[in-house]
Protein backbone atom coordinates (compact mmCIF):
# COMPACT_ATOMS: atom_id res chain seq x y z
CA UNK A 1 0.00 0.00 0.00
CA UNK A 2 0.90 4.14 0.13
CA UNK A 3 0.75 6.44 2.16
CA UNK A 4 1.56 9.82 3.38
CA UNK A 5 3.24 11.63 6.19
CA UNK A 6 2.91 15.18 7.41
CA UNK A 7 5.94 16.15 9.84
CA UNK A 8 5.17 19.10 11.49
CA UNK A 9 7.88 20.59 13.30
CA UNK A 10 11.50 18.60 11.95
CA UNK A 11 13.45 21.53 13.52
CA UNK A 12 13.02 23.97 16.80
CA UNK A 13 13.59 27.17 17.03
CA UNK A 14 13.05 30.34 18.43
CA UNK A 15 12.32 34.12 16.99
CA UNK A 16 14.47 35.33 14.31
CA UNK A 17 17.11 37.09 15.27
CA UNK A 18 17.16 37.01 18.97
CA UNK A 19 14.12 39.91 18.77
CA UNK A 20 11.66 38.26 21.02
CA UNK A 21 11.22 41.24 22.85
CA UNK A 22 11.06 41.89 26.68
CA UNK A 23 9.08 43.49 29.49
CA UNK A 24 9.79 45.02 32.38
CA UNK A 25 8.80 45.12 35.99
CA UNK A 26 9.73 46.65 38.98
CA UNK A 27 12.54 48.06 37.19
CA UNK A 28 14.13 44.68 36.29
CA UNK A 29 14.50 43.53 33.03
CA UNK A 30 12.27 40.68 31.54
CA UNK A 31 14.03 38.78 28.48
CA UNK A 32 11.66 36.51 26.73
CA UNK A 33 13.20 32.97 25.90
CA UNK A 34 10.34 31.91 23.78
CA UNK A 35 11.06 28.13 22.18
CA UNK A 36 9.48 26.46 18.87
CA UNK A 37 10.90 22.77 19.05
CA UNK A 38 7.74 21.16 20.60
CA UNK A 39 9.49 17.83 20.88
CA UNK A 40 11.06 18.35 17.26
CA UNK A 41 13.49 15.32 16.54
CA UNK A 42 15.90 18.37 15.58
CA UNK A 43 16.19 20.77 19.06
CA UNK A 44 16.38 24.20 19.02
CA UNK A 45 20.41 24.22 19.69
CA UNK A 46 20.68 22.10 16.40
CA UNK A 47 21.09 18.89 18.09
CA UNK A 48 18.94 15.59 18.04
CA UNK A 49 15.52 15.68 20.07
CA UNK A 50 15.25 13.35 22.72
CA UNK A 51 11.99 11.43 23.76
CA UNK A 52 10.76 11.29 27.80
CA UNK A 53 12.97 7.79 27.64
CA UNK A 54 16.17 9.54 26.80
CA UNK A 55 15.65 8.14 23.23
CA UNK A 56 16.89 9.40 20.09
CA UNK A 57 13.63 10.96 17.91
CA UNK A 58 16.11 11.80 14.92
CA UNK A 59 17.26 8.73 14.35
CA UNK A 60 14.21 7.14 15.04
CA UNK A 61 12.51 9.07 12.76
CA UNK A 62 15.51 8.23 10.21
CA UNK A 63 15.01 4.86 10.78
CA UNK A 64 11.25 4.68 10.09
CA UNK A 65 11.70 7.15 7.14
CA UNK A 66 14.83 5.19 5.36
CA UNK A 67 12.03 2.02 5.56
CA UNK A 68 9.79 3.39 3.17
CA UNK A 69 9.98 2.25 -0.34
CA UNK A 70 11.74 5.74 -1.81
CA UNK A 71 13.61 6.47 1.37
CA UNK A 72 17.43 5.86 -0.27
CA UNK A 73 18.60 7.94 2.90
CA UNK A 74 21.66 9.41 3.69
CA UNK A 75 24.13 8.68 6.84
CA UNK A 76 23.24 11.07 9.95
CA UNK A 77 25.77 14.04 9.68
CA UNK A 78 28.11 14.60 12.00
CA UNK A 79 27.20 17.01 15.35
CA UNK A 80 28.70 20.43 14.90
CA UNK A 81 29.54 22.47 18.24
CA UNK A 82 26.73 24.42 19.62
CA UNK A 83 27.94 27.88 19.32
CA UNK A 84 26.82 30.37 22.48
CA UNK A 85 25.79 34.03 22.81
CA UNK A 86 26.86 36.15 25.76
CA UNK A 87 23.85 37.56 27.62
CA UNK A 88 22.56 40.94 26.59
CA UNK A 89 22.96 43.51 29.10
CA UNK A 90 19.83 44.83 30.75
CA UNK A 91 18.24 47.82 28.36
CA UNK A 92 18.12 51.16 30.56
CA UNK A 93 14.31 51.66 31.36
Amino acid sequence: GTGSVSLYMAHGGTSFGWWAGANTADGMYLPDTPSYDYGAPIGEGGGHGLDEAGGDKYAALQSVLLEAPSGGGSSVPSSSPSASRPPSPPAEP
